[in-house]
């Protein structure tokens, strides 16, 4: 069944859209004009930045969906926790108590203040990952947060989704459920998990010192940009160990290494000047140990590197300072299951990379069971093709994200609610805590 038949009839109907900028543009629109030709749904606001009226405008002509108003706010107001100002605007505009869902997909320094702002008016939230985010010595902390607007959701009995698509990302659903039913099945924890991201967003000093996009100039970097996605899925697999340990104390150690921008732009490699060093992290590695009543269950490592392999080929201002800018992503996921299972997931685009047909896939899962594991294939062996189904026409991922937002329009939680995600921001509120540590010793 294809997006633009898959509603119910007790959809959401009414929407505000708050940050219309190349990512709502490329990812979210699409789903919702498509349900616009079978069901009577509006966006009535969209909510963004003085500076960016022209491509927002531009953008939404010829579109058989358009919104019923825009506000467009000073750019002062861009980075504001105090949202008062915003709200008296915003309620010129509409009245929110008629509004059934707001579509939060600014950059997240202002995500708090909009959720709370919905929450308020009975809103249901669909929100961009990471939950939250603060600039640098802000007294503030990710589970902190995350418990407030957690608390004034369940008040106002609010569906609040949070997008983070590798929940629904069928080849990591295979692979999470051929674990849980492996651990249950033989008793045998997840004793590792590997994460490795090649992010491959090459950035230029100037960029790195001024982008808003993605930025770095507030004090964090790749852990919030693309990091929080593998944070999460670091924190599912680590879960899968408490069927074992239901009720004991537990114990995360964890080490981090960071890198801060390192000019290559122009063909040597420049070290980073005592300037940036207060900017966000391009590469983050992070080593660390789940223990349970002080006994050792999983060891893991997540590395998220931004200087890796780009096909930016000039240094000119892009367009679009994320999606066009030659970033190539690598993604490898590997989980050990002692010595009786081992799980590899590669994702590296060839096809990007290469204008010319060859024989390498940008997709694989391998599984590898021991031998003396009689009930499972020694190798099964898997590739995009095997999770397609027709109502699949971009990549997993991006029909993934794009069936959680349908899921939410629905009534539903894209696997992905607010209360869900406690451990995962609990872990990244742990790691980030570590690289203050680190950057304060540093």
């Amino acid at each position: 069944m294809g997006l633009s038949q898959s509603i119910n009839e007790n959809h959401l109907k009414s929407f505000v859209i708050v940050g219309c900028g190349p990512h709502f543009r490329a990812r979210y629109f699409e789903v919702l004009e498509n349900l616009n030709q079978n069901s009577t749904l509006s966006i009535q606001l969209v909510v963004d930045l003085k500076s960016q009226e022209a491509k927002i405008r531009n953008f939404f002509r010829g579109k058989t969906l358009k919104p019923k108003n825009f506000l467009f706010i000073d750019d002062s107001l861009r980075n504001v926790e105090d949202l008062s100002v915003i709200e008296s605007l915003i309620c010129t505009k509409v009245n929110l108590s008629n509004i059934d869902g707001m579509i939060i997909c600014t950059e997240p320094k202002v995500h708090k203040g909009y959720a709370l702002l919905g929450i308020k008016y009975g809103l249901d939230i669909f929100v961009d990952k990471p939950l939250t985010a603060f600039v640098e010595g802000a007294n503030r902390s990710f589970y902190g947060d995350y418990l407030e607007i957690l608390e004034k959701s369940e008040r106002k009995q609010t569906n609040f989704v949070i997008s983070c698509e590798r929940r629904l990302n069928p080849a990591y659903q295979f692979i999470r459920d051929y674990t849980t039913k492996f651990v249950e099945r033989y008793h045998v924890p997840v004793s590792f998990i590997g994460i490795n991201l090649g992010d491959g967003n090459w950035v230029t000093d100037n960029e790195y010192k001024n982008k808003e996009n993605h930025p770095f100039k507030y004090g964090y970097g790749i852990l919030l940009h693309s990091g929080y996605h593998y944070v999460d899925l670091l924190s599912t697999f680590l879960a899968i160990n408490d069927r074992f340990f239901a009720d004991s104390k537990e114990e995360l150690e964890i080490k981090t290494f960071s890198n801060r921008f390192i000019d290559v732009s122009q063909g040597t490699i420049q070290n980073t000047t005592k300037k940036l060093c207060s900017l966000g992290e391009t590469d983050l590695m992070i080593i660390g140990r789940l223990k349970k009543n002080n006994r050792l269950v999983t060891n893991f490592s997540l590395n998220l590197i931004g200087t890796s392999v780009s096909k930016r080929g000039n240094f000119t201002e892009p367009i679009d300072p994320y999606l066009s800018s030659g970033r190539v992503r690598q993604e490898d996921f590997i989980v050990h299951l002692g010595h009786l299972c081992s799980i590899h997931l590669i994702s590296i685009p060839f096809t990007k990379l290469a204008n010319t047909q060859n024989n390498l896939k940008d997709f694989s899962i391998s599984i590898l069971n021991s031998p003396v594991v009689l009930d499972e294939p020694s190798i099964i062996y898997k590739q995009t093709e095997d999770f397609k189904t027709k109502d699949i026409k971009n990549s997993l991922n991006i029909s993934a994200r794009q069936k959680q937002l349908l899921s939410f329009i629905n009534g539903g939680d894209g696997n992905s609610s607010l209360k869900s995600h406690k451990k995962s921001i609990y872990l990244l509120d742990t790691i980030y805590q570590k690289l203050k540590e680190e950057n304060n010793n540093t």
